[in-house]
């Protein structure tokens, strides 16, 4: 790199910009952007610099550097002389098998949940069945959040209520929560609240549930912070506390009614106040982190599909210009007459809207939330574009060019399935995408 001799001041710079889709909705972030602190809440953070121009003045010792030419080698050394080779420093349980370690997570986190519940209830039912009915609302949580962020009801048949669940991240949640309960049920019910305070979920329900869910909300909060969850769920857990002691209240009550009618002690209710705090908890947690799992997912087919969508308008531009005699988009609407204009001039541009299509085949047949982000993306098109996009898609009718791309390597070399999704599938993507854009598409192949 030369350095130049000149010197110009630049000054960092922090903006906070607001989302699209703020992951808790407009409407909560706006709120809760009253409250104290969370004035930036729903926002991206964008550091630049900024460069004053007016301070540009001749320095021997500049602070500009060109970044054009070659460089030399520098940074590591990689050598295969194994006396210089460095000896790795992790633990044995980071290079574990994932299955293994995962089994262990959840037989530590189960163990320690028995452990408690044998010590602190003596009403056989909680003492037995209690961890199993920790660990299952958890669990039931984790599967429910995942399938709903993911599209719900409305997600892509291809795919299972599995395919959205990340069996690493559930099984880290049944570890950290089976943690939670010597701190909930053991320290802060069995111990503090009863044993020192006197304070239980029949003769102060009100302060009883607001202690156990602020000490709950600030654990998960922290443990998020720990396992790199996305930070609205983080920022929204600490709120947790707070929506989840009404909950909590509630279905004390709820619980309550029903040991009265069927003639149950209610002392058996105040064993299990610690369960009813954490079915609160997660039912608010449910909504939370769903809505925040839900924005990244948008955000993210959000990029994929603006990307795609650019390339293939510059595609159709760099087409015009190649074929300035040609009606480009009248093209579009026979493939075969536009693979034999295309020819040997623009066969890069060719392949490339192929492969263009067949990402976003990819996209709406197995991406989460793909097709409502498609469908709001194609609201905003102009007439023209939603044209383009739509007849840009039936280069997927020339079967035998599209085949022979998986065939010559596109994918590499194992290209039966993928090629298989093709052959079974395009035909279906079609016929959505011609219900998307009102426009009619020929479905045959070509």
């Amino acid at each position: 790199r030369l350095m130049i001799p000149m010197r110009i001041e630049v000054y960092p710079r922090v903006s906070y910009y607001p989302r699209r889709h703020p992951p808790l909705g407009e409407k909560l972030t706006a709120l809760l952007r009253r409250l104290p602190g969370c004035r930036r809440l729903g926002t991206v953070k964008v550091e630049d610099w900024v460069v004053n121009e007016k301070t540009a003045r001749y320095d021997k010792k500049g602070n500009i550097a060109t970044l054009g030419g070659l460089q030399g080698m520098g940074g590591r050394i990689f050598s295969f002389d194994q006396g210089e080779r460095r000896e790795e420093r992790s633990s044995p349980f980071a290079r574990m098998n994932t299955t293994v370690k995962n089994v262990l997570k959840v037989a530590f986190g189960f163990a320690l949940t028995v452990a408690t519940f044998l010590y602190t209830q003596p009403w056989w039912v909680l003492a037995w069945f209690g961890p199993f009915i920790w660990f299952g609302i958890t669990g039931f949580r984790n599967v429910l959040q995942a399938v709903l962020s993911g599209g719900g009801v409305r997600r892509t048949p291809l795919l299972r209520w599995n395919d959205y669940l990340s069996w690493t991240r559930l099984c880290d949640s049944l570890m950290f929560t089976g943690l939670s309960v010597p701190l909930l049920e053991l320290g802060v019910r069995w111990f503090l609240l009863e044993r020192v305070c006197g304070i239980t979920s029949l003769n102060e329900p009100l302060l009883f549930y607001t202690i156990m869910s602020t000490i709950n909300g600030v654990y998960i909060a922290s443990h998020n912070l720990y396992r790199g969850l996305p930070r609205a769920a983080v920022i929204g857990n600490l709120f947790r506390s707070i929506i989840a002691i009404p909950v909590s209240i509630a279905y004390s009550y709820g619980a309550l009614e029903v040991f009265i009618l069927c003639g149950w002690s209610t002392i058996l209710l105040q064993q299990g106040a610690s369960v009813i705090s954490k079915l609160a908890s997660d039912t608010v947690a449910a909504a939370i982190e769903g809505l925040a799992d839900k924005g990244a997912f948008l955000r993210m087919r959000h990029w994929d599909y603006t990307a795609k969508l650019e390339q293939l308008f510059t595609c159709f531009s760099r087409l015009e210009t190649l074929l300035p005699e040609e009606d480009v988009l009248e093209l579009l609407r026979r493939p075969k007459d536009f693979i034999q204009a295309v020819g040997r001039e623009a066969q890069d541009l060719e392949r490339t809207i192929i492969i263009n299509a067949l990402d976003l085949m990819y996209f709406w047949m197995y991406q989460p939330r793909a097709r409502s982000t498609l469908a709001r993306l194609a609201e905003g098109m102009t007439a023209d574009e939603l044209a383009i996009f739509a007849h840009s898609q039936m280069v997927l009718t020339r079967v035998e060019e599209v085949s022979r791309l998986f065939v010559d390597g596109l994918v590499g070399t194992s290209f039966a399935r993928p090629l298989a999704f093709y052959l079974a599938r395009y035909e279906g993507y079609l016929a959505d995408m011609a219900k998307l854009t009102g426009m009619e598409l020929d479905l045959r192949p070509q």
